[in-house]
């Protein structure tokens, strides 16, 4: 599981190749869209990486269960934003 995230940490970059930007507000810089969401997904995963390392490998299903939720939470506060 740790070399999955590490894998997802030096890709990051190209989980953004192919993403739909239609949309995006068209106010919204893509560049910083994609730096906020991948600094985001790093902090994440930074989050539970210690974790991952020190779980039984019978937990690491579930708390990588538990890093999905979290990570589409946050997404969805990226996508609707803050404000009312």
């Amino acid at each position: 599981i740790h070399k999955k995230f590490s894998r997802l940490r030096k890709n990051a970059s190209t989980i953004f190749e192919d993403i739909d930007t239609s949309k995006f507000r068209k106010n919204v810089d893509l560049n910083m869209a994609v730096e906020v969401i991948t600094a985001t997904l790093e902090l994440l995963i930074n989050k539970y990486i210690d974790s991952f390392k020190k779980c039984k490998a019978d937990e690491a299903l579930d708390l990588y269960n538990k890093l999905q939720i979290e990570i589409k939470k946050y997404f969805d506060i990226l996508k609707n934003g803050i404000y009312k």
